[in-house]
Formats: C-alpha cells, structure tokens, sequence
C-alpha cells in the first residue's frame, strides 16, 4: 500500500503563477480535482521545480506584466517554455502569452506566441461588452490536444473585452464566434497551450480539458 507521502510525489506539478491578480483559487480546486498537484507559485525555484506551468487570468494586462516583471517570474517563464515545459495560459493567462496588447495604451507580453491583444469592436448591434456567457468553442480537429474526449465545439464559459489576434498562422487554432466576430478562442503550438475561456468554470469539458493538460507532463 502506498503512502501518503509516495502519493503526493507521484502527482504532476503544476505551478499555478502568482502575480498579484487572477482566479487562483478556482484553478488550484480544478487541478487537485483533476488529479495534479497544485503549487501556488511565486518564485522562480517553484516555477523549476515544477512539470508544467499554468499561468491564470483575471484582470488587466499591463498590470499584470508588472507584476510578473517585479517578481522576476516572467524570464524564468520564458526560459522553462523555451526549454520544454508546457503551459496554459487561461483567459488574460492566455494573452499574455503574445507580443502586446493594446489596454490601456500599448504594452509588451511574453512574446511566446506572434500576435497582439486587442478590444472587441464593430460588434453586431445588441451585443454587449465584455463577452460574459457560454460559447462554443469551434473544434473539427483530429490531432488537437486539450479537446481530446470531448464532443465537437463544445460550450465554454467566457467572460472577457480583449482577445487575440495571431499574426503567425499556427497549426491548431480554434476560434469562437462573438457579435459577428470570430477570434481565436484557444491555440496549441508545441509545448504552449492558451484559452480565452475559463476551464475551471466550464463544468465537465472544463476539468477535461485541464486534465488533458496534466496528462501532458
């Protein structure tokens, strides 16, 4: 029989980033659910030590990237993706990821991914800012990662004014549809994995997709 001990050492750690802001809470509730170990990570040596990276999202970008770059979590992020270790970056989480974005004036993200952050505009008539509902995220793939056992374009809960926009084409990017616009709802590129949506607010696909994410590691 094992021990406790043997156990917990046996689970997948996932450093959840720290950075002042965000649902970290929720997401280390989901993770355990799902299986993982989650360690609430706000040093570089809990980023290291750990077999992948989750990095959460709520708030704003700018402040964000701050607090990141004061605790300096953000070179440690870089370099342990840069070398391998996977992460998922969740909603805001998901946007830092990219080049910049454009809240509240022009600034720069982790620059992991090619592409910018910007508002929703020219909106169909009637549609309210920010996207606060469930949406379906549109899957056809058959090698995609994070949708693996689910059914296709499967509803998730967004709640959001600004997404992404790649400037890079990359192999699987699933896109959603909101007021007229579709944007890209949720990317997979090597070891780098993003969604505008909250998997840990998003019922059974939600905690599927975070244990899919686990699985990885």
């Amino acid at each position: 029989m094992w021990r406790r001990s043997e156990i917990v050492n046996s689970l997948k750690k996932i450093a959840i980033i720290d950075y002042g802001s965000g649902n970290i809470f929720s997401v280390s509730q989901a993770i355990k659910k799902i299986g993982g170990l989650p360690v609430i990570a706000s040093s570089a040596k809990q980023i290291n030590d750990s077999d992948a990276i989750l990095l959460p999202g709520v708030g704003a970008f700018m402040n964000a990237m701050e607090s990141l770059q004061e605790k300096g979590l953000s070179s440690v992020i870089i370099d342990s993706v840069r070398n391998g270790k996977p992460i998922l970056g969740i909603c805001l989480g998901m946007q830092l990821l990219f080049e910049t974005s454009n809240e509240f004036g022009c600034h720069e993200g982790l620059n992991l991914l090619k592409g910018d952050v910007v508002k929703f505009s020219s909106l169909n008539e009637g549609t309210t800012i920010p996207q606060i509902q469930w949406n379906r995220v549109q899957v056809d793939r058959k090698d995609m990662v994070l949708f693996q056992g689910m059914d296709l374009n499967p509803f998730m809960y967004f709640l959001h004014s600004y997404y992404v926009k790649p400037s890079q084409e990359y192999k699987n990017i699933f896109r959603t549809n909101y007021g007229g616009i579709e944007y890209c709802s949720a990317i997979e590129y090597k070891n780098i994995y993003g969604v505008q949506f909250h998997p840990e607010r998003s019922s059974a696909d939600g905690l599927r997709l975070l244990k899919n994410f686990v699985e990885l590691v």
